[in-house]
């Protein structure tokens, strides 16, 4: 969570750039992670998904204006594929990308890997709704993806 808070900060002095290169996020499973069989809580997997997707946003510095434009990202769909187990103190990253864009909703995968091996494969589609509950996603994929 440190991870996240400080991308989000560093991300206010930070120009918008959807091209820009950024290396995935790095985790370690803590003993409250884990489930009784001792494996990660299949909730925590949508709460690291939670922080990547934060730091993705931040690296390319997209949540100040989300933020000025006061934009709220809600999910509407998510699907957990699991490949691996996680357990205690695995050390492992997750690699965030924008797929695709059907302009009803963006589409986000999340790619879990332990030592190069994938671990899980985890896909969101997400609005971007105004103050009014209006869709911009659409608008806003167009202005900083420029569209697919």
């Amino acid at each position: 969570m440190i991870q996240a808070s400080f991308e989000v900060f560093r991300s206010f002095f930070r120009t918008p750039d959807p091209t820009r290169t950024l290396e995935p996020a790095t985790f370690t499973v803590m003993p409250w992670h884990l489930d009784l069989n001792g494996h990660v809580n299949n909730a925590t997997y949508l709460n690291y998904c939670n922080q990547a997707r934060l730091i993705h946003l931040a690296g390319l510095g997209l949540v100040k204006p989300m933020v000025q434009n006061r934009i709220a990202p809600v999910i509407s769909k998510t699907e957990i594929q699991y490949l691996r187990s996680l357990k205690l103190f695995d050390r492992f990253t997750i690699e965030t990308q924008f797929e695709n864009h059907a302009f009803e909703s963006i589409e986000i995968s999340h790619r879990f890997s332990k030592k190069g091996k994938a671990v899980a494969i985890v896909r969101s589609k997400i609005k971007l709704l105004s103050p009014g509950g209006q869709d911009e996603s659409r608008k806003l994929y167009l202005r900083y993806f420029g569209g697919n």
